[in-house]
């Protein structure tokens, strides 16, 4: 192709169609141009997708290391069914020591057998100030590690009123050391 008629082929299209034609062609290649970047960017995230999906297919394919022999169980840190009084007794205290008496206190004990776990479950109510309510409930935790605070119903009287009614419920979890123990107290 000779460049000579190119090139006269674009000054005559100048002459005839003057600053007309410099824009159309001007946004001609502009689109082309954007429409390279866009296909560049488009096989780039596919690129990093068909990687990502990779990665993803090797992570899952990985099998768990063995840690242990199968019949390695290892213990709970958790206090036997023996330790039941003397957690009885640390909750007790933990209610005396922040001055705290609840009118009534209940246990009950239910036990999973298949789990080999007893949970002790000691539910109490208290009037007290609203501020004082988190002071208790760490109390209460602190006296045993296997203590958990099951359940927490707050209420007052009225919305001006200071003092609330508290109900609690204590659950802890002990270890079932015999499976022919009985659990009630």
């Amino acid at each position: 192709m000779n460049y000579r008629r190119a090139l006269w082929a674009l000054h005559r299209s100048h002459l005839r169609h003057g600053f007309l034609l410099w824009a159309v062609l001007f946004a001609f290649l502009s689109v082309i141009v954007l429409m390279a970047a866009v296909t560049g960017a488009k096989l780039r995230l596919r690129q990093l997708d068909k990687e990502l999906a990779r990665a993803r297919m090797q992570t899952t394919q990985v099998l768990p290391a063995v840690t242990g022999k199968a019949g390695d169980e290892p213990a709970l840190p958790l206090p036997s069914v023996a330790a039941r009084f003397e957690i009885n007794q640390h909750i007790l205290q933990a209610l005396d020591e922040g001055g705290f008496s609840p009118e009534e206190i209940r246990f009950k004990f239910e036990q999973a057998k298949g789990a080999r776990l007893t949970r002790q479950v000691t539910s109490f109510s208290v009037r007290t100030h609203w501020n004082s309510i988190a002071q208790l409930l760490g109390k209460l935790q602190s006296a045993d590690r296997s203590i958990y605070i099951a359940r927490l119903k707050v209420s007052r009287d009225r919305a001006s009123d200071g003092n609330v009614d508290a109900e609690i419920q204590l659950g802890t979890a002990l270890l079932d050391d015999d499976a022919a123990a009985e659990v009630a107290p």
